[in-house]
């Protein structure tokens, strides 16, 4: 009887124990992280378009199709993603009510068309070709951009390859933005990525700049990379680094400043005259064109940023206005960082400074703002509102 006694008794305080180790963890560990997981929702956001400010309306992509809701939440289905027309990529063009998009269809690729339609007339897709003075022969779409550019490839006739990225005006693709010839990439590199600024995205290169890569071949040497700036339609690209680093985002400051987003989780002041400084070095990774939104306190700034894993908070990275040595990193994970702390943040789009809208892949859209001031402190500060419970 004793020894029942003393087993029940036992039981009772292993019980105990563990319910308050569970406790503990609810508060600090991997049930509290549970406990703030957000449900997925059935809406997979790809990418925000832009805004027609003047009906109110924000136009977006999904996994099923383009979209466009008002301000009152009423949707409306632009167009579907269907078997063997699955859109890859797409740009609004507000002033000529316009999105155009690419898809994965075979005989699409094989024509280099791009579909088109109006925003007043959704049903009726057409299609555009992407012409080019540059490149003369084997012209080949290579991608699509929210600021309605298209970079496409090719050659001069011979076996030079070219590359150029060119830009939608009045009625077609073809206006030159920037062209690559092999002075500028050289045999045995190809084309890497067109590298935005985090909502900037939609806006034209003149007014932000847009960072174009190329990558050697692991057959032709190191693999080291060609970052180039193109700040100017038309003008010669600068070339801001020949090197082995992979640029997962940027911020361009005062015309002779860049700062730069690794995907190895490292900050680098950048000169355009090709000077690369270390700032600051993390444990994180980065997936290219990562969210990375820089904050103006009046005298720091606040580089606010999304590593590739989901549930790590928002890392920000704050540093003075000249500084081009040192950048003090911080977690932030409440405030306005609540819900974007355990979320795939896919695309965001500014309403006003430091006012986003930001769309994850999972857990809906959420409306944030940040209070430059405390941007780089974990104090709580700024609002986030509940998923898909945006206004505009």
């Amino acid at each position: 009887m004793k020894n029942k006694t003393t087993y029940i008794l036992l039981s009772i305080l292993l019980i105990t124990l563990f319910l308050a180790s569970c406790n503990m963890d609810a508060s600090s560990g991997i049930f509290r992280q549970l406990a703030d997981s957000k449900e997925p929702l059935s809406i997979r956001y790809q990418q925000l378009l832009g805004f027609n400010t003047a009906v109110d309306r924000l136009y977006f992509r999904t996994e099923t199709g383009i979209y466009r809701v008002d301000s009152t939440r009423n949707s409306e289905t632009m167009v579907t993603s269907k078997k063997d027309s699955i859109i890859q990529a797409a740009s609004y063009v507000a002033a000529d009510k316009i999105i155009f998009y690419l898809t994965n269809n075979q005989a699409d690729a094989e024509e280099n068309k791009i579909r088109t339609f109006l925003t007043t007339t959704p049903g009726t897709i057409t299609t555009v070709t992407p012409t080019s003075t540059f490149i003369t022969s084997n012209l080949s779409i290579l991608n699509l951009y929210a600021n309605s550019t298209v970079m496409i490839s090719g050659t001069d006739g011979s076996s030079n390859k070219l590359f150029e990225l060119i830009k939608y005006y009045t009625g077609s693709f073809g206006t030159s933005v920037a062209q690559f010839d092999s002075t500028l990439v050289p045999a045995g590199y190809d084309f890497a990525g067109v590298i935005q600024q985090t909502t900037k995205e939609q806006e034209a290169v003149s007014t932000n700049p847009v960072l174009v890569s190329f990558v050697e071949s692991p057959e032709s040497g190191t693999g080291n990379f060609k970052h180039y700036l193109v700040t100017t339609e038309g003008a010669l690209p600068t070339l801001i680094g020949s090197n082995s680093i992979r640029i997962a985002s940027f911020f361009y400051h005062d015309g002779t400043t860049i700062y730069v987003l690794t995907t190895d989780g490292k900050l680098y002041h950048v000169t355009t005259a090709g000077v690369w400084t270390l700032m600051q070095t993390s444990s994180l990774t980065y997936d290219t064109n990562a969210f990375a939104y820089p904050v103006d306190d009046g005298t720091n700034y606040h580089l606010v940023t999304k590593p590739l894993d989901k549930t790590a908070p928002l890392h920000v990275f704050s540093f003075a206005y000249g500084e081009t040595t040192n950048a003090t990193p911080t977690n932030v994970s409440t405030g306005y960082a609540k819900d974007l702390s355990l979320a795939t943040i896919v695309s965001a789009q500014e309403i006003v400074a430091n006012h986003l809208l930001v769309a994850t892949y999972l857990n809906g859209m959420y409306e944030i703002t940040i209070v430059p001031s405390t941007a780089g402190s974990n104090d709580g500060s700024g609002t986030t509102t509940a998923a898909e419970k945006y206004t505009f």
